[in-house]
Parts: C-alpha cells; sequence; structure tokens
C-alpha cells in the first residue's frame, strides 16, 4: 500500500510516499492505526481517497489479494469514523479516474482503461461517470469441446508440481478421475475406472481413491483450472485448449495475461517436450538456483524431483525475452501470435460493447512487451483483417479508439484522488 499528498489542482504527488507492508497485517485494527501514522494531518487538513483492487461496496473492500486480513476490510470506515472525509474506489476506477482528468484522456468525453497483467479488466469514463466492463471472462474464439486423458495427465502433473506433492501423486490422482466426474467438469475420459458406490454416496469422507482424487478437484478447483493451456506438442498449442482461474474454459484472461504466456510455456516443456537448453529453461534454472540457493547443472534438472522446482519458475518475461533473440523459435513464437491476436480481440469486444470511446490506455506488466504483442495487435484489431480471427466481431463499421501505454507510474494514487473528486463534483451538480 502507497500512501501521499496529491496536490488536488496539478494532480501531482506534493509530499514524500510511504510504503505500508499491507500484507503484514491480520487485522482492521492494526491496519487502520498503522494508516493513521503515515497521513500527515489531521481531518481538517486532508481528506483520505483509497484506490483497492477487489470489490468495493461503500467504503468496504471485498476480496481484495493485496490484504492478509479474512473477511471485509473496513479501513476506509475506519477512518471516516475518526472524522475524515473518505472516498475509495476499484483499482480499474482509480485507473481511468486519472488517464480522464490528468492523464492522457483529459479533455475527451468517453476515455477507457484496460489491465493486462496478472489479469485483465476495462473500466470506462464516461463525462465523469464510471462504467465498469468485464470481458475478462467471456470465452474467446472456439475451443475444443473435449480434453483426452493424455492431456489431462498433464493438468494434474501441473496440479502435484504447485502443491509440492511427490510426482507418484500424479497417476493416483489420474487414476481417480472417472468418466462420471468427467462429465460433471466438461472433460471427457476414456478407460479409467468407474466411480465406486461408496464414493458416490459420499465422496468427500470417502477413503476410495477415486472420491479422494475427486475431491482434491473440487477443494482446490482453481490449481486444476489454472493450469492454462495444456500441450505436449506445437499442434496441441494451436487447438487453444485453455483452463481459467475462474474454472472456466476458453476466456480471454487466461489468453492475454501474463500468467497465460508463462502457462502455456510450461505445458510446451512438461512433457514429451522436456529440456533444459532452450532459453527460457535457462532463465528459469537460474532464477531457480537463486531462489533455492543450490546450483543445479541442467542434467541434473531434467530429474523429476527437480525439473517441476525449475518449471514453476518460467514467467512471462522469460517468454518473451526469449522471442526478441529468436523471434521464430517455440514455443514463444506461437504464444506471441496467440497472444497478440487475444488482446486484439479484447479491444475489438471493448469498442463493440461500449461505442465512441476515444482514447483506451493500456496497463500492467504485458505493456513491458509493447513492440511485441500490443503494436501488431493493434494492427489486426485496426485493419480487421479477414485472417484475424476477431474480426467477426467488427463487422467492417466498429470504430477502434487510438490505443496507448500507460506512463504514468503512480496512477493508482493519483487516480484515487482524481475519482474522489469526480464524486464530489457529481454531489455538487445534483445539489445545484
Amino acid at each position: 500500500m502507497r500512501i501521499a499528498p496529491v496536490d488536488r489542482s496539478s494532480g501531482r504527488i506534493c509530499g514524500p510516499i510511504r510504503i505500508l507492508e499491507s500484507q503484514r497485517f491480520q487485522k482492521n485494527e492494526t491496519l487502520t492505526s498503522a494508516l493513521r501514522e503515515l497521513i500527515p494531518g489531521g481531518p481538517d487538513e486532508y481528506n483520505v481517497h483509497i484506490g483497492s483492487a477487489g470489490e468495493i461496496k461503500g467504503l468496504t473492500i471485498l476480496g481484495s489479494p493485496n490484504f492478509a486480513i479474512n473477511g471485509p476490510i473496513t479501513v476506509a470506515e475506519d477512518l471516516k469514523q475518526m472524522g475524515f472525509d473518505v472516498k475509495a474506489v476499484n483499482d480499474m476506477g482509480a485507473a481511468v479516474s486519472h488517464a480522464a482528468r490528468w492523464g492522457p484522456g483529459k479533455g475527451l468525453k468517453k476515455v477507457a482503461v484496460g489491465t493486462y497483467s496478472s489479469g485483465q479488466n476495462f473500466a470506462v469514463m464516461d463525462l465523469g461517470q464510471l462504467i465498469p466492463m468485464e470481458f475478462s471472462h467471456v470465452v474467446g474464439p472456439p475451443q475444443p469441446e473435449w480434453l483426452s486423458a493424455d492431456d489431462l495427465r498433464a493438468v494434474i502433473w501441473q496440479f502435484c508440481m504447485r502443491k509440492n506433492l511427490d510426482l507418484s501423486e500424479s497417476q493416483l490422482i489420474l487414476n481417480g478421475i472417472t468418466d462420471f466426474n468427467a462429465k460433471r467438469t466438461g472433460l471427457l475420459m476414456d478407460g479409467l475406472p468407474e466411480l465406486s458406490a461408496e464414493a458416490l454416496k459420499d465422496p468427500k469422507r470417502s477413503q476410495d481413491a477415486v472420491a479422494q482424487a475427486i475431491f482434491a478437484i473440487e477443494t482446490f478447483p482453481d490449481d486444476f483450472s489454472l493450469a492454462g493451456k495444456v500441450f505436449d506438442s506445437l499442434e496441441a498449442l494451436k487447438d487453444k485448449r485453455l483452463f481459467c482461474g475462474c474454472s472456466g474454459r476458453g476466456h480471454l484472461e487466461t489468453d492475454l495475461t501474463g500468467n497465460g504466456a508463462a502457462w502455456m510455456s510450461q505445458r510446451f516443456f512438461m512433457n514429451r517436450t522436456r529440456m533444459m537448453e532452450h532459453p527460457i529453461m535457462r532463465m528459469a534454472l537460474e532464477k531457480c538456483n537463486k531462489d533455492l540457493g543450490t546450483n543445479f547443472t541442467p542434467d541434473e534438472a531434467l530429474h523429476d524431483a527437480i525439473y517441476p522446482l525449475v518449471l514453476r519458475r518460467v514467467n512471462a518475461k522469460m517468454v518473451y525475452d526469449a522471442y526478441r533473440v529468436d523471434p521464430s523459435g517455440e514455443p514463444q513464437s506461437l504464444i506471441r501470435e496467440f497472444q497478440a491476436d487475444s488482446i486484439a480481440d479484447s479491444f475489438c469486444r471493448l469498442a463493440s460493447n461500449c461505442m465512441s470511446i476515444e482514447l483506451l490506455v493500456c496497463m500492467g506488466s504485458m505493456t513491458n512487451d509493447w513492440k511485441e504483442v500490443f503494436e501488431p495487435a493493434i494492427s489486426r484489431a485496426s485493419n480487421g483483417s479477414p485472417d484475424f480471427v476477431p474480426f467477426r466481431y467488427a463487422l467492417g463499421n466498429i470504430s477502434i479508439p487510438k490505443i496507448v501505454r500507460n506512463e504514468e507510474e503512480h496512477i493508482g494514487l493519483l487516480g484515487a484522488v482524481s475519482f474522489g473528486m469526480y464524486v464530489e463534483e457529481k454531489g455538487r451538480m445534483h445539489q445545484d
């Protein structure tokens, strides 16, 4: 959490930025107390404007990944009780508020911000009115209807890797996925054991291995759905079979995020394409040795007990660093093509669902690869090439807005203040 005074007339930070490690607080009272100490004056001198990830209901923050507190975050309400004038907004609302008031959208009527990082989302500001947009979990281009047992084996292998389970557990869990459970989850499994009568009666308490496997999937749905693209070869990568963090499949969020790039690359190196001589895996091995204080050699890293430790450290930066060195190499070439198409798809969806947007400001870690991914995405969305899958959304008459990269480092801080000012202005307008 960053705290700083902001000049409302200029939209610039006018004092030191203080850092509060919000994850170390387990209770609302201690978080509020620590935050209050960082506010340099009292309610007569300062208004408090808060921007946060998660859902905002009134002044209560719900479901934010930035806090370790279980349940609602009441810091904004607590500060209000101390006499402060407090406003709170979702981080996307804060970002678009800054873009429209002080950023590149200043003077425009309709401005959007899109974030492309570990997740993806949009927000739109229309003449001072915030319009949240949600396209992250719409289904992208058509996905294959079924996954094979071989594909699921890779998913379960990844699950064991993420949970630090012995890899021998992967076969046990795989054996527990039956055709019965496959139909419930949208996965088709061939030649696997049937559910036992005991498991059907009470799969949660049963000691039956089949039931326990199903219970594992239902207990940790994110770990299975977040496995992302599942493939053992380039052909499978082209099939674009993927899962999203919300347990749906085919969703844009997995297609065009940094996590998506990492997951796709991990799938490529997981089974039949296991290798350590690739630049992506060399970078991952270097990070693994640094993180763990080890000195594994490339040959040692191929061992079943070590390879998952290396593979889990693959990230989007490694993928695009490899692309810049060897743009025709795989998997980075196909991942880049797929993500550029998917980002272009998101531009088209925004333009077709919210007309007359004049400017889209893109932010998030994926924009670090602007030239490699966003420039071709902008070209494909704007030109409407018939070879580009999302062309069907444009229908030849959708105007794609001007698209720029965010250059404001403190867009969240400044945006929270800007949003609070919009709320005040709207209140005064109603009074008039």
